[in-house]
This record gives C-alpha cells, structure tokens and sequence, in this order.
C-alpha cells in the first residue's frame, strides 16, 4: 500500500508500506457507491469535515 494509490488529498496512509492480501472494489460512503472498480464518482465537495476535541487525560501522580 501507498499513499499514492489511494484516493485522498493526504499524503501519507497509516498502511504505507504493508503488504495486503486483495484490494476493495467498491467503497460506500453514506450509503452512495464513490469509487467501483478504481473510477471516483463522488461529487466534489461531498465529504464534511469531522471536529476533533482534544483528549482531556487525568494528570498522573
């Protein structure tokens, strides 16, 4: 796997460099089919970005 075989505007994976077994065919985001057989068909603009809030950790003693 490569970052530059995905579908992303990222440049990194969290799986560079590993060897998988088999590659997906289809991906489904909410329920719409937007990658089948390698062709992108989502319309641009659709994703929505996911606020992180930071991670409240108890301070240790």
């Amino acid at each position: 796997v490569s970052a530059a075989v995905l579908h992303s505007d990222i440049d990194y994976s969290p799986y560079d460099g590993m060897k998988l077994n088999g590659f997906p065919t289809w991906t489904i985001s909410r329920g719409q089919v937007i990658i089948d057989e390698g062709d992108f068909s989502a319309e641009r603009g659709r994703g929505r970005l996911v606020e992180r809030v930071p991670i409240n950790r108890p301070s240790l003693p």
